[in-house]
């Protein structure tokens, strides 16, 4: 796994690094400043950005890419969900007309809610092509509610490169509270099938394709655990830490009690 991406940016619990010429990581710390991950993607005349981290932390992007870009106007704003920490900071960009690329789900939620979208938005229904600024990108949705029922993994193939939104995250960042535990588990192993060499995750660091296993071996040791299972209870402990583990179960039980 290549790990020693150029870290252009540091300020306040935020790095940003260099993955090509052309698109950038956001990592920020959820745990310091409650925000999701994001990225940059850079063209001759616009950026695209990935991802809304709030208000403040959408008004940090505007002032990172600035510093980092220039005065380029960012003209796309590409969701992975519509989690609050992914998407509540979506007015600062398209209040200055950046157009937004979801799932169809996505988008409908937004307009449900009152959002006036700008034009150029595109909703994803199963998946696509687009062109932007001479990029390819391989936006795919799956069936049903994985992380949420918004999820969006953007692809891009020239990199083989994939950003997952929480849909694949480190394991103390996984959040249970809407997404349908089984397809999930079933999804990892249809994103694990294409093999990307780069794998930007909604919380925690840039992966590779060994974080599939990881992440399939702590959603089967919840599994067990939830029937009560106390080997399984213990190696969700060991993986995750008894805390994070113990939070996780009892999602997971809350879940499943409800359906």
């Amino acid at each position: 796994m290549k790990t020693d991406y150029q870290k252009v940016y540091e300020h306040n619990f935020v790095e940003i690094f260099k993955l090509t010429d052309q698109i950038y990581f956001r990592y920020a710390s959820w745990d310091e400043r409650n925000q999701c991950n994001g990225g940059f993607i850079v063209f001759d005349d616009f950026l695209a950005v990935i991802d809304a981290p709030g208000i403040e932390g959408a008004k940090e992007m505007l002032a990172e890419a600035a510093q980092l870009f220039g005065p380029k106007p960012i003209k796309y704003v590409i969701l992975t969900h519509g989690h609050w920490d992914h998407a509540d900071g979506l007015p600062v960009f398209t209040e200055l007309g950046a157009a937004v690329i979801g799932s169809a789900n996505m988008l409908k939620k937004l307009e449900t809610g009152g959002v006036q979208l700008p034009e150029l938005s595109v909703g994803i229904e199963r998946s696509a092509r687009i062109v932007i600024g001479g990029m390819a990108f391989e936006p795919f949705t799956l069936p049903g509610s994985v992380h949420s029922e918004e999820d969006l993994f953007i692809v891009v193939p020239s990199e083989n490169m994939v950003f997952t939104g929480d849909a694949v995250a480190e394991l103390p960042n996984l959040f249970f509270g809407n997404g349908d535990f089984d397809n999930w588990l079933a999804a990892l192993d249809v994103i694990e099938a294409k093999n990307f060499a780069t794998i930007c995750v909604g919380h925690g660091r840039v992966k590779d394709g060994s974080h599939f296993a990881v992440q399939r071996a702590y959603f089967n040791a919840l599994n067990g655990a939830v029937d009560d299972d106390n080997d399984s209870a213990k190696k969700a402990a060991e993986m995750a830490g008894e805390n994070v583990a113990a939070r996780h179960i009892a999602a997971l039980r809350e879940r499943r009690q409800a359906q």
